[in-house]
């Protein structure tokens, strides 16, 4: 597969793998914070509304629009063919539309 602008895919990586470090770090203050808020028999207690796989999934689907972003700005040429084509001829250009025509009216 070729790219127009492949430069955008490394940084795409790149920014993925941010956005994973971000999470993993988020995600162990948050545990560092409710460990000392909270004891270990009541974390669970407090903890039963949020779902693991429901954050998963949305992190999944924002990771992957991240990435097909950055594949969209490289510019993919998937079933694109650039030919270059040199013709000599004239060039006609039609205007098309409304004509002024000066009239002498008094204001």
């Amino acid at each position: 597969m070729m790219f127009s602008h492949p430069a955008w895919l490394p940084a795409g990586i790149i920014a993925c793998l941010c956005l994973f470090w971000l999470w993993r770090r988020y995600d162990a203050r948050q545990h560092a914070a409710l460990a000392r808020f909270v004891s270990a028999h009541l974390r669970t207690q407090l903890t039963q509304s949020v779902s693991i796989g429901r954050r998963r999934v949305q992190r999944g689907l924002l990771s992957a629009s991240l990435a097909l972003l950055f594949v969209a700005l490289a510019g993919p040429l998937v079933g694109y063919r650039w030919e270059q084509i040199s013709r000599r001829g004239i060039e006609i250009i039609f205007c098309g539309g409304y004509i002024a025509q000066h009239v002498d009216s008094p204001i």
